[in-house]
């Protein structure tokens, strides 16, 4: 059903991969999200912590780089060990702060030497804004639905992302205490679909912001587009909501009456999307061009 559609859009959706290491430890920790792009200007839509993550990763590099520059500036005699103490305090750094933060934009432009982002005050999205490449990797761009509140409950509609990346080339170096990327081939992001039924359209505060499906997104594909299978897209995958069922489950899997009981408490995981009237608005109100079925907004 959705073969073509998938492969149509696939021509500007894009992987972010990102490693980090926490301090004081050596161990290279990796993780994925999702982007598309909207024009062939180097603009593309993603979800909100996805941008954050962007942005705080700049910020972290460059204040681990003032801390290193400070410690090296320690006169190495019985005293060191305190003065570290008392850096590591004003700087905040202990177990579990991250510390080093590397993004990889993979086949979206090069080289990546200036990025923009605009975060939504509201809802869990983000405009990327890419500039000062020389070359455009990605291909196409995305097509916005006239009008994504026309989509009922019960049709089918799919989203992509990149929930199952095999990194194998991260690297710990222990002269510059930084984690580096090894060879450029230990990537590999492979695309993956995931459809669902319609369930609802979700409102907030008298306005309809969102589309409700019946299949959770994965860890990964938060910033995908969803499309029906003409590779429209109606949205965009955010992060997967839980709903509290209000009952337990006991260690047999049987159901506990009692909400207080002893036992696991019971979820609904729901696949919540950015509708791409939200998306829209927002593109419109930094004045990023984009294109519906009807043509070219700008």
């Amino acid at each position: 059903m959705f073969a073509d559609a998938i492969e149509k859009v696939g021509d500007y959706t894009r992987p972010l991969i990102y490693i980090f290491r926490n301090y004081g430890e050596t161990v290279v920790s990796s993780g994925s999200a999702t982007m598309f792009f909207v024009n062939e200007d180097g603009c593309a839509v993603t979800c909100r912590r996805v941008a954050e993550t962007i942005l705080a990763s700049h910020k972290a590099n460059a204040k681990y780089f003032e801390f290193k520059k400070e410690k090296s500036l320690i006169v190495n005699d019985k005293k060191r060990a305190e003065a570290i103490k008392r850096l590591e305090k004003e700087f905040e750094y202990k177990k579990g702060v991250t510390v080093n933060m590397k993004c990889n934009f993979m086949g979206c432009v090069y080289p990546v030497t200036e990025i923009t982002c605009h975060v939504h005050k509201k809802h869990d999205l983000a405009i990327v804004q890419f500039k000062g490449y020389e070359n455009r990797m990605y291909h196409s761009h995305a097509v916005f639905a006239d009008s994504a509140d026309s989509v009922r409950p019960g049709d089918m509609l799919c989203r992509i992302g990149f929930p199952f990346p095999e990194i194998a080339n991260t690297i710990y170096n222990g002269i510059a205490d930084d984690i580096e990327w090894g060879d450029p081939g230990g990537i590999s992001a492979p695309r993956f679909p995931l459809d669902g039924m319609v369930t609802r359209h979700i409102a907030r505060n008298g306005e309809v912001c969102g589309i409700e499906l019946s299949t959770p997104g994965l860890k990964g594909q938060c910033g995908g587009p969803l499309f029906d299978r003409n590779g429209v897209v109606y949205g965009m995958q955010c992060e997967t909501r839980r709903f509290n069922l209000g009952y337990r489950f006991d260690k047999s899997g049987s159901p506990v009456n009692s909400a207080n009981a002893e036992g696991e408490q019971a979820f609904l995981n729901l696949g919540h999307c950015v509708s791409a009237e939200v998306i829209k608005s927002f593109l419109k109100e930094n004045g990023v061009k984009y294109y519906t079925e009807s043509g070219v907004v700008e």
